[in-house]
């Protein structure tokens, strides 16, 4: 953390770093991998949570779809994908050894052996950099440019940036800690919509002539129908 201090003597302001590790990462939030629906089985995952019954009124019914789905597939992804980092030092470790158990035993059977498992390697390695290219969000780079190096920085500088480290209140007073970070913005956030003192007394609109037809006025009333919601949907960028 980088705090800027009061210019004294000199015309430059002096940085005080500090420099400590936090074990809080804060709240996993579910985040949709693009590689899932590549997979043969993806599509038979959702299919079997959908059809399964749920009690309550449309919303809750969607809700609580839309919940067992991402448990579902966070649990399926765990056991087909594995986690993408103890998995690349697994496979290496393990080339690593079948090289070492070459060099005494240069039998076709063991060479076989490593080359499925270099295959399988090079195969994890395209899986990997996709998901790090989804979550680093570099769509912008080409096909074939692999350095995880570079995604692995990406993410790390994004979450340092989304990563509140203190905050000033109302007073002036600055607060650090996540949990006094947390209660004075949930203290903030009370204080301004429980404010009750506004008016409403909306008489000086009328002075405003109108300025869209009839015809505009139902279209932005309407309900959009499923075809408008998927565009919108499908427009979003992974």
């Amino acid at each position: 953390m980088v705090q800027h201090l009061a210019r004294l003597s000199s015309d430059h302001v002096p940085l005080l770093i500090t420099l400590k590790s936090s074990d809080n990462g804060g709240p996993k939030y579910f985040k949709f991998l693009d590689l899932w629906s590549k997979h043969e089985n993806f599509k038979k995952v959702v299919q079997e949570v959908w059809k399964e019954p749920v009690d309550g009124n449309a919303m809750w019914k969607l809700y609580q779809k839309l919940k067992r789905t991402c448990q579902k597939l966070s649990t399926w992804s765990r056991e087909v994908f594995g986690d993408i980092y103890e998995e690349r030092k697994r496979l290496e470790k393990h080339i690593a050894e079948l090289e070492k158990e070459l060099y005494l035993d240069h039998s076709a059977e063991k060479r076989a052996e490593l080359n499925k498992c270099k295959a399988n390697y090079l195969q994890f390695l395209k899986l990997q950099e996709a998901v790090l290219r989804q979550k680093a969000k570099a769509n912008w780079l080409k096909d074939g440019d692999r350095n995880a190096a570079y995604f692995y920085n990406t993410i790390k500088g994004r979450r340092k940036r989304l990563n509140i480290q203190r905050i000033q209140d109302a007073n002036g007073k600055w607060i650090e800690g996540s949990q006094e970070i947390a209660d004075a913005a949930i203290e903030h956030f009370q204080r301004i919509f429980s404010h009750h003192s506004a008016s409403n007394n909306f008489s000086a609109l009328d002075n405003i002539t109108t300025r869209i037809i009839e015809d505009d006025t139902f279209m932005l009333i309407a309900v959009p129908d499923l075809e408008e919601v998927k565009q919108a949907v499908f427009s979003f960028s992974a």
